[in-house]
């Protein structure tokens, strides 16, 4: 079923990206290593307690259900994910790192010390492992202070990647179909 594609953008009351969330299953869709083995959630430096990895990725499809929708694929475009880091910066949300997109469980000793955005034609290139991920890929760098949470990135395994939150406006997508930009990702 080729359902309908709506892009999220920063075009009027939006606010951006409210929080980050350390999540085993990312909103961007994408399943790390099993995935596709270029998009990856890694620890960079156990002993600092580092993460880097994927926040945003321009046109993957997203899927979503809501009631005033129903199912539906989210994207967001190259321009729009460098107006929401933009955002996210000058509302000072470096800080604003929870578990599983729940509010009540900020992560106290959790900041994102390190983002950029993909830019081939200045120079920015993806880290290392990420080479082949599309250009104007938002990519973050978490320092993990809290020893509980650390645990539950290091250890167990519960949380494999980042997923953003917040609010954007919602229009429809007529570009290309989904049968297009999927065989882009798969």
């Amino acid at each position: 079923m080729d359902l309908p594609i709506f892009e999220l953008t920063l075009d009027g009351e939006a606010t951006g990206v409210t929080a980050v969330a350390l999540v085993e299953q990312p909103a961007i869709g994408v399943e790390y290593q099993a995935f596709n083995k270029e998009y990856k959630f890694g620890i960079a430096d156990d002993e600092q307690r580092i993460v880097v990895g994927a926040a945003m990725i321009p046109d993957l499809p997203i899927y979503r259900m809501d009631a005033e929708r129903g199912e539906y694929h989210a994207i967001f475009r190259k321009e729009t994910i460098r107006k929401i880091v933009e955002q996210f910066f000058r509302d000072k949300r470096v800080n604003a790192i929870n578990e599983n997109h729940d509010s009540s469980r900020m992560v106290e000793g959790g900041f994102i010390f390190q983002s950029w955005v993909t830019d081939a034609s200045i120079g920015i290139q993806p880290p290392k492992g990420f080479e082949n991920i599309a250009d104007g890929t938002w990519f973050i760098a978490a320092k993990i202070e809290n020893d509980d949470v650390w645990q539950k990135v290091k250890e167990s395994g519960e949380y494999k990647g980042f997923s953003i939150e917040g609010l954007f406006d919602v229009k429809p997508y007529a570009n290309q179909s989904m049968s297009k930009i999927l065989k882009e990702y798969i």
